[in-house]
């Protein structure tokens, strides 16, 4: 992540993004190098020989179930407008016209994604979300469909992505799995998505509706009860190094506190990104928790490298 930037300011462009194996090494560099979602769109990210079969094959007089429409198909074209214009009337228009376009994917260059996707793509908010939603599932849309190209997203990580959460209400009501994997986060879940990308509402949320959470989420999202019971378990040096510095990502106190109280150590550098806990603190904007780390000694990465480091 871009120096002096703010996670809530940084979003993973689903054009930009690239899939994070065991840990989150590459994420905040790729994020960093590009605008929030300021690329063309259609240009996914996806090797040649991945390229989803199928092509427009369809059958006579509408779209056949599971079928993949090119992004320029005067049905995917329709419905995508119906969606982004706040327009669920509309929408269920064209799906009684055409009963397979609920379940259709569409593919932008090699890879593809479902009208749900178009729902929760970045920024999120679209007018009407949650009765968009519903429309589709009604209609039989997949609430589990993954996105096929550079990661496995589900609806649900990108309405996480973008604290849109009013149409993740909408579809964890409708039987979206809370705990599904496949985020460009490690491939982790839509709460390992909404931290990293300091989506705080949706996060929290999330936990409100039972997300699996983690020491990591306790810490970041200011949970101090949970955050106890993990060190009630004695965590090891590393986790609660790297607890810490999800505190300060969050602006965390109460949580940075603890944690130091039970040792974390003050200037632990996680695998994804060579900043500090005061660095994160700095960028979050929790000048309060900055000031605390300093008085304890806290160093920047900066600081520890040395001069022309």
């Amino acid at each position: 992540m871009a120096a002096g930037s703010s996670p809530s300011q940084i979003r993973p462009s689903r054009s930009h993004v690239t899939t994070v194996g065991s840990g989150m090494c590459s994420l905040f560099v790729d994020i960093a190098r590009f605008s929030a979602r300021g690329a063309a769109p259609g240009i996914w990210l996806r090797a040649d020989g991945d390229r989803p079969k199928g092509g427009t094959a369809s059958r006579v007089g509408g779209v056949a179930d599971g079928v993949i429409l090119d992004a320029g198909d005067a049905r995917a074209v329709a419905a995508v407008a119906a969606i982004r214009g706040g327009d669920p009337a509309a929408l269920r228009r064209l799906l009684a016209a055409e009963p397979g376009l609920a379940t259709a994917r569409i593919r932008d260059g090699a890879a593809t994604r479902t009208l749900l996707h178009v729902v929760t793509d970045w920024p999120g908010h679209v007018p009407a979300g949650p009765a968009t939603v519903a429309a589709l599932v009604a209609a039989g849309a997949d609430v589990n469909a993954r996105f096929t190209g550079a990661h496995a997203e589900t609806p649900l990580h990108w309405a996480a992505s973008c604290d849109d959460v009013a149409v993740l209400d909408a579809l964890l009501d409708a039987g979206a799995d809370i705990d599904a994997g496949g985020a460009v986060i490690a491939g982790g879940t839509a709460l390992d998505d909404a931290r990293a990308f300091g989506q705080w509402q949706a996060a929290h949320r999330l936990v409100e509706r039972g997300a699996r959470t983690t020491i990591h989420d306790a810490a970041a999202l200011g949970l101090t009860g949970l955050l106890d019971r993990h060190l009630a378990a004695r965590p090891a040096p590393d986790e609660l190094g790297t607890a810490l510095w999800w505190a300060c990502h969050g602006g965390q106190r109460a949580c940075a506190e603890r944690l130091l109280e039970h040792g974390a150590d003050l200037d632990h550098r996680p695998p994804w990104e060579d900043l500090t806990p005061l660095d994160a603190a700095v960028r979050a904007g929790a000048a309060d928790l900055a000031d605390e780390l300093r008085a304890r000694g806290a160093a920047t990465a900066a600081a520890r490298r040395g001069p022309g480091r």
